[in-house]
């Protein structure tokens, strides 16, 4: 795969815009300067870019939790920040990396610390699997002078950083999780500076970037650092935001980089002390069943996270204390999640590539069996089971082969595990409280600028609808073919989309823009209608998103596992 097409590169349009003049804001922490530049539509907005939030975590801040950056008397906010250190071939062009990487951007329309008003503020993390991205791509500069807002956007440690652990005191992990949790407070404790109003603070984040959003809402760390969350296209329960590897990941890579011999087996504090000397160099062409990157994820920590995110959406009484309930919630998904491509990012190339002497049929049959023995093991793990019963591969492989029949369309799984059920597992928590509010947002819209055999919107194009991004640039990668180029449908699309996100950032309740096009309103999300918003040039309610792949997974999957296991048992 080329280096350009795993970056999922939606390229900002405004990265390297003129700055119309400098301008400085008095805060907590210190003076920072920053640029006014012009958005994309032309409106000037103040740029603060590169803004530290923590101390650089190097040395032994490496594989540990974030500390606060001391107060400045001035921060230069004129400079993007390096992003987080990743596989180089991840970061955009001219881009840096560096794991001095603890920055956050704010965005504002005016800058008048004397105003009365305050202004809704929103919280934007990236995504990238836990493994890559950075803020550089996403200006938010149309939003935010069109819906007067105070928009964020922060960076975090990524992959191995922000996520080795050896499962004990030495290396607890979720550093990258800490991360985000540090740079929340730093935004209520400062963005009163900006005309933002710290009491009223909405997260969101698309791919990881919803998936620590969901993080956030089932951490007691974050319990009273914002109000409102907006998690698309992916939760803490997605195929990508766990993994039972964490431990054996640690292990192989203080091997790899020799602070650990291959006959030991605990990770002692010398062998974290080792890793945090090795030069980042060294970590290079590390692997693990063929991977490289996608091994090191969020885990249930006994702190940040007590339990693991499928145990903890199960405990209402703890959901409860965190006042996880009293916060109002917007999910997304998109008709076409997972790509090709896409898909690639999350599977070995020896699966598919290595073998030359496979025919294109058996290149398929060996992928989708893949597919499905993945699948079969997130299913375990979502039923806490110790090991994978064998009868749910073949009965995925079935499933999903018989109303799937080419690769694209046998993608829909990698869609199913990743994205739809896992969304379903989050609102379905938030639903089973009378008190709690929630909606979905299902944006399935199909543009003129997709060709070829990928159509609708795939997986992170929604944000082409809400942020400053070169489409053309995404497509020409991800579908080639495509133009994208906005037609006025798309333009329209854009305005709406928009304009249902800030009326969710501004009064929680995301249907008030919508009025004209849904005179009967937005219904919240419940367990017997699954009301959702099929969104699109003509929105309308519908009920019970993919009823037939819900089926699957709730209690269909879940039934035929316990029927092999209860036989086994019994013959025992």
């Amino acid at each position: 795969m080329t280096t350009s097409l795993l970056l999922l590169c939606l390229v900002a349009l405004q990265v390297a815009a003129h700055a119309l003049e400098t301008g400085e804001v008095v805060t907590p922490v210190g003076k920072l300067r920053g640029l006014k530049v012009a958005a994309a539509n032309g409106e000037p907005y103040w740029s603060f870019r590169g803004i530290p939030y923590a101390v650089p975590p190097l040395g032994d801040l490496r594989f540990a939790k974030p500390v606060p950056y001391p107060n400045q008397e001035v921060i230069d906010g004129t400079q993007q920040g390096a992003a987080c250190t990743q596989d180089p071939q991840f970061l955009l062009p001219n881009e840096i990396m560096s794991e001095d990487c603890l920055f956050l951007n704010i965005f504002a329309k005016e800058i008048n610390q004397k105003s009365p008003v305050q202004k809704k503020v929103v919280i934007f993390i990236h995504g990238g699997g836990f493994f890559f991205g950075s803020t550089l791509m996403y200006n938010p500069g149309s939003f935010v002078t069109e819906q007067d807002v105070v928009f964020v956007t922060i960076q975090y440690r990524l992959g191995l950083m922000g996520f080795l652990t050896s499962e004990d005191e030495n290396a607890p992990g979720n550093y990258g999780l800490w991360d985000q949790a540090l740079a929340l407070k730093w935004v209520k404790n400062n963005v009163a500076a900006f005309g933002g109003d710290p009491s009223d603070i909405t997260i969101a984040g698309e791919s990881a970037g919803g998936s620590s959003v969901s993080f956030l809402t089932l951490s007691p760390v974050t319990k009273d650092l914002f109000t409102k969350a907006y998690s698309s296209s992916g939760v803490a329960t997605s195929l990508f935001a766990v993994n039972n590897l964490n431990k054996e990941a640690a292990r192989a890579i203080a091997i790899f980089v020799n602070c650990l011999d291959k006959d030991e087996t605990r990770m002692g504090k010398e062998v974290i002390q080792c890793l945090r000397s090795r030069p980042l160099s060294a970590f290079d062409n590390f692997r693990l069943h063929g991977h490289s990157r996608t091994v090191f994820h969020p885990c249930g920590d006994g702190e940040f996270l007590p339990k693991s995110p499928f145990e903890l959406i199960k405990d209402e009484q703890y959901l409860e204390q965190i006042g996880f309930y009293q916060k109002k919630y917007l999910f997304g998904l998109t008709n076409q999640e997972t790509t090709i491509h896409g898909a690639f990012l999350f599977i070995p190339k020896a699966i598919i590539y290595n073998d030359t002497r496979l025919s294109e049929d058996e290149k398929f049959n060996r992928w989708l069996q893949y597919l499905s023995s993945l699948a079969a093991e997130v299913i375990a793990d979502r039923l806490q089971l110790d090991k994978t019963p064998s009868t749910l591969v073949k009965k995925l492989r079935d499933w999903y082969q018989a109303r799937n029949p080419t690769p694209y369309d046998v993608l829909q799984l990698v869609t199913d595990a990743n994205f739809i059920i896992p969304t379903f597992d989050l609102i379905n928590t938030v639903a089973r409280s009378r008190d709690a509010e929630s909606w979905l947002l299902y944006f399935n819209h199909y543009p003129q600028f997709m060709k070829g055999d990928l159509k609708g919107l795939i997986h992170a194009l929604d944000l082409a609808y809400w942020f400053d991004l070169d489409t053309t640039y995404l497509l020409h990668l991800m579908a080639p073919g495509a133009t994208g180029v906005f037609e006025e449908e798309d333009f329209k699309l854009r305005r709406i989309f928009s304009d249902t996100i800030a009326s969710f950032i501004k009064t929680g309740n995301p249907q008030v823009s919508l009025r004209k096009e849904i005179p009967g309103g937005w219904p919240n999300y419940d367990l017997h209608n699954g009301y959702y918003l099929d969104f699109n040039p003509r929105p309308s309610i519908q009920k019970n998103l993919k009823r037939e792949v819900r089926q699957l997974w709730e209690k269909d999957l879940p039934s035929w596992a316990f029927q092999e296991l209860t036989h086994q048992h019994t013959e025992l």
